[in-house]
């Protein structure tokens, strides 16, 4: 939130998406990092060492194209409201739709905050 107290938008995104074909992700789901294979468009090179499905491949297309807007206008997508302290919306980008959540990991913060506080 520094960012935003400059005067920047600042959005937030959760990437929720485990590919398919790797060996990890029955077992851990999405890893970090793991959104940069889909921003770079890996699903779309030939001599990749993973494999994507058609479903993946145009999901990859989906989040070249809210970076490419925000690189462009200054914002992901029309929907997509600036994060704050009063307005905690962020996009779950997932397979078959990305779809806006708020509060994310709200109670686990909740309670966090119970812990440390006493």
């Amino acid at each position: 939130l520094l960012l935003r107290s400059r005067g920047a938008n600042v959005y937030k995104y959760v990437f929720n998406h485990t590919t398919a074909c790797t060996a990890w992700g029955r077992y851990i789901g999405a890893t970090r990092g793991e959104d940069l294979f889909y921003l770079l468009g890996s699903p779309h090179e030939c001599n990749f060492p993973i494999s994507f499905s058609c479903e993946e491949k145009s999901f990859s297309l989906g989040i070249i194209w809210y970076f490419t807007q925000f690189a462009r206008i200054g914002t992901p997508n029309r929907n997509w409201k600036p994060y704050t302290l009063g307005n905690e919306e962020y996009a779950l980008l997932q397979i078959p739709n990305p779809i806006m959540q708020e509060g994310f990991r709200k109670e686990q913060c909740a309670a966090l905050d119970t812990i440390l506080s006493s």
